[in-house]
């Protein structure tokens, strides 16, 4: 292993496009999705007045897992409207000042995410404080229908098998994920010389992302007898969501989701481990450890991000690029214009397109980076292509 001053200070800062290849959305598909399930579920389109809706809010059994999976948002709102459920919707109507079981409020809010100026959902949020935990809740919502993506079986568990994705979706031959746990794998060149470099000088992820779906890929990857003698906390506890983390594997465990309660219970319990930072990021204690470590780091790599410059803001990274002296690393998978006009001419900017397979293992984002200047130039001067 190498020598400890030897090693230098990297962070990794994630966006959606890091977890895209595993079913997670994009910011505009998050919102996209919302919309549409909003827009097309059976209770939005059901009048105040009429009969149906009387039978819809009175009826007197609850949809099940199954009915949750073929069409979660009907069977959502079915949860909501659900009489064995009343005295539950009324508690977080009380609690937040809303009304779960009014249908226009729902619809009020697929307008606010369809209006030109909804850039993010996590903005419309903020701007728009009554909404704030039904707009949570449905990206908790979505977000379960991810992890459902990623399941074992096709039943009521929840547990993520990324070899068993890798089959079902072609299309990612690749991701983001092999290649920064081969990159920890590398780092540490054995598991004794990991577990010291975790002791000693732990590799950093910071990510907007509200899915938990990298600590899950590590957890499986730094699985076996090989790793016996390293704690994979060691990793986990360097993983810095953002915007709060969804996570229904954890909670799930295996558990059958038998009835429509516990598909509320869990959708409204993950939406309020949801944050909602533009206004006052400042006051977190999270966010000024997050800014202390992107100041401190020695390479910055920024893999799967938009480069909203909210998000900069919040973590520091916007004043960073402009005062940085060290070096950060970017891969721009699809040659995203706004991304090489916000970047470009910075010299301590090195930016690579095209393949992440072939980005690792050219040596532009690889453990290298940790001991060594690069061998690509800066941006102004080149933009390498895979």
């Amino acid at each position: 292993m190498m020598e400890q001053d030897e090693i230098k200070n990297v962070v990794f800062v994630l966006g959606a496009g890091a977890s895209k290849p595993f079913n997670f959305p994009l910011g505009n598909e998050l919102i996209l999705n919302i919309i549409k399930g909003i827009n097309e579920s059976n209770y939005n389109r059901i009048q105040e007045t009429s009969s149906a809706l009387h039978a819809y809010r009175n009826r007197n059994h609850a949809p099940t897992h199954y009915d949750f999976f073929q069409s979660p948002y009907s069977a959502f709102y079915s949860a909501i409207n659900y009489s064995g459920n009343r005295s539950l919707i009324q508690d977080y109507d009380k609690k937040y000042g809303i009304s779960l079981r009014d249908h226009k409020y729902h619809a009020t809010f697929a307008e606010m995410l369809n209006s030109k100026t909804a850039s993010s959902i996590d903005y419309v949020l903020n701007e728009n404080p009554s909404y704030s935990f039904i707009g949570r809740a449905y990206i908790a919502l979505e977000m379960l229908r991810a992890y459902r993506g990623l399941s074992d079986e096709w039943g009521t568990k929840i547990h993520p098998d990324y070899e068993r994705y890798k089959k079902l979706a072609p299309e990612y031959p690749e991701n983001w994920y092999i290649s920064l746990a081969e990159f920890i794998k590398k780092l540490g060149k054995n598991t004794d010389s990991l577990k010291a470099l975790y002791d000693r000088y732990p590799v950093r992820f910071i990510t907007f992302n509200y899915d938990m779906s990298l600590e899950h890929y590590f957890s499986q990857f730094f699985d076996g007898e090989i790793y016996k003698n390293f704690d994979i906390n060691q990793i986990i506890s360097n993983i810095f969501h953002i915007y709060g983390k969804i996570d229904f594997c954890t909670i799930e465990n295996g558990q059958h989701l038998d009835a429509d309660k516990d598909i509320i219970k869990l959708i409204f319990s993950q939406a309020e481990n949801v944050s909602l930072l533009r206004k006052s990021p400042d006051q977190t204690d999270e966010i000024k450890k997050i800014r202390q470590y992107i100041t401190n780091a020695d390479v910055i790599c920024i893999l799967g991000f938009a480069f909203d410059l909210e998000n900069l803001k919040i973590i520091g990274l916007d004043k960073t690029m402009e005062e940085f002296s060290k070096n950060i690393y970017v891969h721009n998978f699809d040659n995203n214009e706004h991304i090489s006009r916000i970047i470009r001419d910075k010299n301590n900017i090195f930016i690579k397109t095209g393949s992440i397979k072939n980005a690792f293992q050219s040596g532009f984002i690889s453990p290298d980076i940790c001991i060594k200047e690069p061998s690509v130039m800066p941006y102004k001067y080149r933009e390498t292509v895979i």
